[in-house]
């Protein structure tokens, strides 16, 4: 168990490290994205009986390459560490008028508390 902790706390950490001098920022489909992901990995999610569902994503302004890392990341981080018989990656999102706010959820095996700082 800690050596799966370890290695998610590894991935999470290449998660933050996407490359900061991106390309110059351009309206991106969300859902274009997670639908090029998700056939990006597809052997990988039918191997593992997951299930992935999102809600509508909106366009926003950003860096393809970037978001398609992010997303590539979370979903296969969700798959990676879970120990259930069905994945299940869930991606919601919210606005205030503002601000999107993307969220990802998955059934996976967590943080345990002593490593989440």
């Amino acid at each position: 168990m800690l050596l799966m902790v370890l290695n998610l706390i590894n991935e999470l950490l290449k998660y933050f490290r996407v490359n900061t001098r991106g390309k110059e920022f351009i309206e991106i489909d969300c859902n274009e994205i997670v639908e090029k992901v998700m056939r990006d990995l597809q052997l990988l999610i039918e191997e593992n009986n997951c299930k992935i569902s999102y809600d509508k994503l909106p366009k926003v302004c950003g860096d393809e390459k970037q978001l398609k890392q992010l997303f590539q990341n979370l979903i296969t981080n969700g798959i990676k560490f879970n120990d259930k018989e069905q994945a299940e990656i869930d991606s919601q999102v919210q606005t205030d008028q503002k601000v999107w706010r993307f969220s990802v959820s998955d059934n996976g095996i967590g943080i345990e508390n002593e490593y989440q700082k």
